[in-house]
């Protein structure tokens, strides 16, 4: 096990319970056999969706005497199994056991079980080295911890010159200032739900500016910000009736965002790029 012996795993708090708890709930008795992986190839590209955004970063990154990459917040090893696919060797970690256990699974499935390392621990206070980690890659992970103190993490763990990635729900001009009116949350509340579409925890929230100011301060403004979600946002109510393999609006965003630039400040979501210098 890759661990620092002069960290400590800290206590969990009330906040890291619940989401331990909604987590362990949300794995429950998945079967494995039922996830399906879609290949990172190189001839495929889709920028237009944040998430296959990090896979193809991971992909376009990596090298073979550069190949120590970190699953920040894991979950249930998904992401773990596609990077081992690149080449990694993957250390993931995240807070729900239940989850891990099937990333175990999904690595034994694969054959990977040697590549990848998943293991018990909070993003607030991680086990692993010291300038360790070649590339850092979370997705919707953040939001979901302390963000400070994740960061400061990240940069412990990080090697000079190595980069991590992150995709994040954020706040939007307008929009999540409509929503966050106190007449709108008395009738419109935030509820945890285990949808597995939306799996809304109770202490989630999008990031916001001083957020983004925490990673640029302690990453010394070496951050890149590229947004996502417009007219996509929208996909909720019409995906159903999509015919397509890919969200047209998706697709529609990213050309809104090529050559209507100002119109950024209202994508919900954000692909964080940050360098250790």
């Amino acid at each position: 096990m890759c661990k620092d012996n002069n960290v400590e795993l800290m206590r969990e708090t009330e906040r890291q319970k619940r989401e331990k708890e909604f987590y362990d709930e949300f794995s429950g008795n998945m079967n494995i056999d039922s996830v399906v992986f879609d290949s990172i190839d190189p001839k495929q590209d889709r920028p237009w969706n944040s998430y296959w955004y990090l896979y193809k970063f991971a992909l376009k990154h990596y090298q073979e005497n550069k190949n120590c990459l970190l699953d920040f917040g894991c979950g249930r090893g998904t992401s773990s199994v596609l990077f081992a696919t690149i080449g990694y060797q993957v250390y993931g970690f995240d807070i729900s056991e239940k989850s891990l256990n099937i990333g175990r699974k999904l690595a034994q499935k694969y054959g990977f079980e040697k590549q990848i390392e998943l293991t018990l621990q909070t993003a607030e206070k991680l086990i692993y080295p010291s300038d360790y980690f070649d590339i850092i890659v979370g997705f919707d992970i953040l939001h979901h911890v302390n963000m400070e103190d994740a960061i400061e993490e990240c940069w412990r763990v990080l090697k000079k010159d190595g980069i991590a990635i992150f995709r994040e729900p954020v706040d939007v001009p307008f929009f999540d200032s409509v929503r966050n009116m106190r007449i709108v949350r008395k009738y419109f509340p935030n509820e945890k739900c285990l949808d597995v579409s939306k799996h809304i925890t109770q202490d989630e929230r999008k990031l916001n500016r001083k957020d983004i100011q925490i990673i640029r301060n302690i990453f010394r403004d070496s951050v890149v910000e590229v947004k996502f979600t417009f007219l996509s946002r929208l996909d909720y109510i019409f995906s159903k009736y999509y015919r397509f393999k890919y969200s047209p609006l998706e697709i529609l965003d990213y050309y809104i965002f090529k050559f209507i630039p100002i119109l950024k400040k209202y994508g919900g979501d954000s692909v964080i790029i940050i360098k250790k210098v």
